[in-house]
């Protein structure tokens, strides 16, 4: 508490409830860490009228229980473009000049006022390591659609679910909703999109049920590929940061387990004497995901599934799938300009761009298949593909 009052200081003034800060030096262990209010030096405050969130180059940061945290950068800086960077918080990490805090109840309340628009809202959930930063990037490339790659604000309410088992009061999943609404009123004064298609990580998939409830008009999608390629990628991460930290390597398989209980569901708990090796982990957590999918097929949650594979096999058609799916009538132009966006990485020289695979130390297909087979789902090394497949 100490620590967020000397970032936010105290509000006392109706007309003027933003409190601004300049930038003075930031820091972070590295460039995947999560968004902090406390990743910044802060000085000289000053006192702003609300209109400064609705500002182009003003973008929401991180949100928590009592602020809502802003980052102003450089007018010619769009933090949400491919080409700055893959994902919305490291852009605003890195080019932020000043930073703004306005408490929740103000912010619910400027929001809540805000006029109507006929901007869409778009939510990418997914198995992570599975193409979906290169469909926001070829989503964008329609010129349509304002595409956010991970920004932290959803993360927070992922956590708040994941820490309560998807139980909460409605007032924070009401708060969920009026973000969705920002967002789209902010896509519609400063660029006319069409669409803002918001890609998550892929942690915040329990947020599908929640979203379909509270905010039933926001459009939801959902991205995964072949589950070893899934797995050896995440493993290829894994190495990379054992290789810049050592220390973490001598962490027992045990302790891991225990760790992630708190984590888990009940059922995928009770799975844990499967887990043997970081393969397995990341088969019980991919099996987990995909059965979590299936049920909110069944449960009639209108979420069609991509899969990576098939989008590469047919770009253009799944393209066109998903403008249906959003009411949108993309152009041939704008498909063949969206498709341009294949052509690119950008992902490529940061750690995340690390798509190389790592195999196993030794064979576990069988353990695999096992966990794989317990969830009902598609066994990692297999092609079967979920159902609600966007493109027939």
């Amino acid at each position: 508490m100490a620590n967020r009052k000397l970032v936010s200081g105290w509000f006392t003034d109706e007309q003027f409830p933003v409190s601004g800060y300049r930038i003075l030096a930031r820091r972070k262990l590295n460039e995947e860490d999560i968004a902090s209010p406390l990743h910044f030096w802060l000085m000289f405050r000053r006192l702003n009228k609300l209109d400064v969130l609705l500002e182009k180059n003003v973008t929401m940061y991180c949100v928590d229980e009592q602020y809502a945290y802003f980052v102003e950068t450089d007018s010619n800086v769009d933090v949400y473009s491919s080409n700055v960077s893959p994902f919305v918080y490291m852009a605003q990490y890195q080019h932020a000049k000043k930073f703004y805090v306005v408490p929740i109840p103000v912010f619910t309340t400027f929001v809540d006022n805000l006029p109507k628009c006929n901007t869409k809202v778009a939510l990418l959930s997914n198995t992570g390591r599975c193409g979906s930063t290169l469909l926001t990037q070829v989503l964008e490339g329609t010129g349509r659609v304002l595409a956010m790659s991970e920004p932290d604000t959803i993360d927070h309410f992922a956590n708040v679910c994941i820490k309560k088992g998807g139980v909460g009061c409605d007032s924070t999943w009401k708060r969920l909703a009026l973000i969705f609404q920002f967002y789209a009123y902010c896509a519609h004064i400063n660029g006319g999109y069409d669409l803002v298609c918001i890609k998550t990580r892929n942690f915040a998939q329990c947020l599908v049920p929640i979203v379909h409830e509270h905010a039933p008009w926001v459009n939801q999608l959902y991205m995964y590929r072949k589950g070893v390629k899934i797995i050896e990628s995440f493993m290829k991460i894994i190495a990379g940061n054992l290789q810049r930290n050592p220390e973490f390597g001598i962490v027992d398989m045990d302790i891991c387990k225990h760790f992630f209980k708190t984590y888990l569901q009940e059922d995928l708990c009770s799975a844990l004497d499967m887990v043997t090796d970081g393969f397995t982990f990341g088969t019980l957590f991919l099996a987990g995901a995909m059965r979590d999918y299936k049920r909110y097929i069944e449960e009639g949650i209108n979420i069609p599934s991509v899969k990576y594979e098939k989008f590469l096999q047919n770009p253009k058609g799944h393209l066109q799938a998903m403008g249906e799916h959003f009411k949108l009538d993309f152009t041939s132009d704008e498909i063949d300009h969206a498709l341009d966006s294949l052509k690119r990485n950008s992902q490529q020289g940061t750690d995340l761009g690390i798509f190389g695979p790592i195999k196993p130390q030794r064979e576990i297909r069988q353990d695999c298949n096992e966990i794989s087979k317990r969830f009902g789902v598609p066994s990692i090394y297999s092609d079967e593909e979920l159902p609600g497949r966007i493109l027939a």
